[in-house]
């Protein structure tokens, strides 16, 4: 019998590996021959070796360039239980990956369902019946033999995956800035969060001062988490700030207001705090300050127009024979 995850929470994320406190050690120890001292210096580290802190002195104003710091050391995650979506938007990143295959064992059908469809009564209802001949015919596959690459195509794209990835720092935060402004993704965006707030724990912990300023200058909130009006694509807009009044060039493709990460967002309020921003708590509160009142909250997607997806399913072959 199939499992419906409602929503993202049931997600868990663990960080396996990072140089922690041996990073400062490592990048000055790498790093000495392009010391511009007159002599050398000795490659011994110790923390509170003048040439060690000069060392990260230089790194923090930018008068050397910390290569080996942003390239040469990685950070590794496990994470478990996303959906084949959420996998396939996250292995566009710059990462190394190793994922659990479908192609060599029966699936689990465990499925993860955003919470806007997990609460509609009337869809889940469609979508358990859907999953129920699905089954079926899995496991007929099963049974006449056929091989497991070939079967796993019946099988609903929400089902859960679980994988490793490594990241160098400066391929982590480039990726986790763009996956986690809430205008653009929503189970990737939990993920990179899950993995930003596993990184930044390690890092408080960390006894070398050194490592941990280090560490700090190259993963921090400002340059992991996009908190900003999203510009780049019109999906939502900038709308998850409907405050903002920021002008937009055409309205969005989607209403924010019926996206599952709306409501995402509100419970990681009640549940994860940790995983917002400041500002973020401050926007999801003023959201339900307006909706208390009875009022709607802004939104720049225009239902009228034909790509909306009322209207857009329209076109479609299988939207007529439907009816």
């Amino acid at each position: 019998m199939a499992k419906f995850n409602k929503g993202y929470s049931n997600i868990k994320v663990k960080l396996l590996s990072f140089e922690g406190d041996n990073l400062a050690k490592r990048a000055y120890q790498f790093g000495v021959y392009g010391s511009d001292a007159y002599k050398i210096p000795d490659a011994d580290y110790a923390e509170d070796k003048m040439e060690v802190r000069r060392f990260v002195g230089e790194v923090l104003n930018g008068t050397t360039f910390p290569k080996f710091l942003m390239e040469a050391t990685r950070i590794e995650f496990a994470v478990e239980g996303i959906s084949r979506i959420c996998l396939a938007q996250l292995t566009r990143d710059n990462a190394i990956f190793c994922s659990e295959s479908h192609g060599l064992r029966p699936l689990s059908q465990e499925f993860n369902i955003p919470l806007n469809i997990a609460n509609d009564e009337s869809i889940m209802s469609k979508l358990e019946q859907a999953q129920k001949l699905l089954e079926k015919a899995y496991i007929e596959c099963c049974e006449k033999e056929i091989p497991f690459p070939e079967s796993r195509y019946i099988c609903l794209h929400s089902q859960t995956i679980s994988l490793t990835c490594s990241f160098t720092p400066s391929a982590f935060a480039r990726a986790c800035y763009s996956r986690t402004n809430n205008s653009f993704c929503d189970e990737l965006n939990y993920v990179y969060r899950k993995m930003f707030r596993a990184i930044m724990k390690a890092i408080c912990s960390l006894k070398d001062e050194n490592s941990k300023v280090l560490w700090s200058w190259l993963i921090n909130e400002k340059k992991c988490i996009d908190d900003n009006f999203y510009k780049r694509t019109n999906v939502f807009n900038g709308d998850f700030l409907p405050f903002d009044n920021t002008p937009v060039k055409a309205p969005a493709q989607n209403d924010w207001r019926k996206s599952c990460w709306k409501i995402e967002l509100e419970r990681m309020l009640e549940q994860e705090p940790y995983l917002l921003t400041e500002k973020e708590k401050m926007e999801i509160s003023r959201w339900k300050i307006v909706e208390g009142t009875g009022l709607e909250l802004p939104t720049t997607y225009d239902k009228r127009l034909p790509r909306a997806a009322k209207n857009s399913i329209k076109t479609m072959p299988y939207y007529k024979e439907s009816k």
